[in-house]
Formats: structure tokens, C-alpha cells, sequence
């Protein structure tokens, strides 16, 4: 019923800060600075993730976190 959030280690390239799943679903969240942008591993990353079905996003804070969440129905 409830979220699932799972740090990913670094020492996966590209791989994302958290993977979160709720009911299936599976999201991706590279956390960034407000002038932070993926690298070209992380861009390859949510490329493949992508493809398999998974929702990948870049979050700039908790706010960004919770908005996401709130836009896919999950209560939080």
C-alpha cells in the first residue's frame, strides 16, 4: 500500500538517487541543483528505464518530489 523508496548506489553510472515504487510502478528520481542537468550516462540511464516503462524524473527539492507523486494519485 504504501511507497517503497530505495537508494541506488553510485556505483551503477548513470543510475539514478532513488528508485520509488508504488502498485507496480516504477520511478526514477535524479535529484539536481536548480542548474544541475543530467549527464549523458544519466540521459542513457533514463533512456533504457524509459523504454522498460518506468517514469523517470529530475527533481529539484522535496516540493518537485511531492508534486509528482500528487500528479500520479499517490497519497502521501
Amino acid at each position: 500500500k504504501g511507497l517503497m523508496f530505495i537508494p541506488v548506489s553510485p556505483s551503477q553510472l548513470g543510475a539514478p538517487d532513488f528508485l520509488v515504487m508504488k502498485a507496480g510502478v516504477m520511478v526514477a528520481l535524479e535529484c539536481k541543483s536548480s542548474t544541475g542537468k543530467l549527464s549523458i550516462n544519466q540521459e542513457a540511464w533514463r533512456t533504457r528505464f524509459e523504454k522498460q516503462g518506468g517514469i523517470h524524473e529530475t527533481v529539484r527539492g522535496l516540493d518537485d518530489v511531492l508534486e509528482i507523486f500528487k500528479d500520479m494519485g499517490w497519497k502521501v
